[in-house]
């Protein structure tokens, strides 16, 4: 596993702050970098981030396309049931009949099942829809932002 432990569930939001903050083509280092944590399995993030990614057509999606194996972890009986206490927790969320904020309960649920620790780019708390660290806080997960993950890792640039 990576230097900082069990490894990482991303959220889109940390893929999309990525490709805002350090562009593939000027930060390609960062890139290969995640690409090793991709390799070893110790960053995965659920399908419902793979189809967020894959709503859009940039350098990011382009990234993503090859490498589907790591960025697009299916959902299994154990991250359901997760998911459903999600629901259980934060009802006025309504998960069953929006499709925003699709991936935010899948990011966390995947995270419990492999003792991962959450990376997104969400702070603070929402009264609808909850925010990931919301989440995380009510089931005793980690959060952390992307540029934690580079700190944990011992990433320089």
């Amino acid at each position: 596993m990576g230097a900082g432990g069990n490894g990482y569930s991303i959220d889109s939001s940390s893929l999309i702050r990525c490709r805002h903050t350090y562009p593939i083509d000027v930060f390609p280092s960062l890139w290969q970098a995640l690409d090793d944590l991709l390799a070893k399995n110790v960053l995965v993030a659920h399908e419902e981030v793979w189809n967020e990614i894959h709503r859009g057509t940039d350098p990011l999606t382009a990234w993503a396309a090859s490498r589907k194996t790591g960025l697009c972890v299916p959902a299994d009986a154990g991250q359901i049931s997760v998911v459903q206490q999600i629901a259980a927790a934060f009802p006025q969320a309504n998960y069953t009949t929006t499709t925003e904020h699709r991936a935010d309960p899948w990011v966390v649920a995947l995270a419990m099942t492999r003792t991962l620790r959450v990376v997104s780019e969400e702070g603070g708390a929402a009264l609808t829809f909850p925010k990931v660290p919301q989440m995380c806080k009510a089931f005793g997960l980690a959060h952390m932002h992307i540029l934690d993950v580079m700190r944990a890792e011992g990433w320089t640039f």
